[in-house]
């Protein structure tokens, strides 16, 4: 299933509404474990939490991020999360006027403007100078794009270099010895939520690792959960 950067655009304007009453400002799924709250609201900040940990982003003042930018940024959460957890300059892109009205909207309500601001782009083609971020983040929007390599090839480029590059995104288990391909009912489930979701075809981890050093990643560092 080839999803076009139109469809997805008419997709997400089509489906904010419903989309922030069940998510909420941050577009995202949460972490939980044993000992964590069943708020889900809070669960998304943990996920927020325990990816900047995992990704070593530091927050003492001499080299923390100072620009960021939030590619498939949704309604802007976590752009002004980052942004004041780090006292950072954030700008979040996405495909959709819808969300990126509402991104600016709520950031005015908060008054962080001076701090965080939004842009309709396409992550395949992203708007911006060369080295210009210190942490470029990318939060379960790669599920919608088809390439891949382009996507992380656009993040890469805008980097600064020694920045960061967080990338999270669904992805069906890792193939056994022998096995070229999942099992009829794993194909089934996922393809229901492919078409639920819009999404390309779902790939293992390890397919990001290959495509992170073909973008020329210099550290990379993998996590399944």
């Amino acid at each position: 299933m080839a999803v076009e950067t139109q469809e997805l655009e008419v997709f997400y304007d089509e489906g904010c509404v419903v989309y922030e009453a069940v998510w909420g400002e941050h577009m995202h799924s949460g972490y939980f474990d044993a000992d964590n709250t069943r708020d889900f609201r809070v669960a998304q900040i943990r996920m927020l939490e325990e990816l900047l940990a995992w990704a070593g982003v530091p927050g003492d003042d001499q080299s923390r991020p100072r620009n960021i930018l939030d590619v498939g940024c949704g309604f802007g959460g976590t752009s002004r999360y980052l942004s004041n957890k780090y006292s950072a300059n954030v700008t979040g892109i996405a495909l959709s006027e819808y969300e990126i009205a509402r991104a600016r909207a709520i950031t005015k309500a908060e008054g962080v403007c001076d701090k965080v601001a939004f842009q309709v782009a396409d992550a395949l083609s992203l708007p911006f100078e060369d080295n210009q971020y210190d942490l470029v983040w990318c939060m379960e929007c790669a599920d919608h794009i088809a390439d891949k390599l382009k996507l992380m090839q656009e993040m890469t480029r805008v980097a600064k270099p020694g920045g960061w590059v967080v990338l999270t995104g669904w992805c069906h288990r890792e193939f056994t010895h022998g096995e070229t391909s999942l099992k009829k009912h794993e194909l089934k489930i996922l393809d229901k939520i492919r078409a639920a979701y819009l999404l390309p075809p779902w790939c293992p981890t390890s397919e990001y690792k290959i495509i992170a050093i073909d973008s020329e990643f210099t550290m990379i560092n993998v996590v399944r959960r």
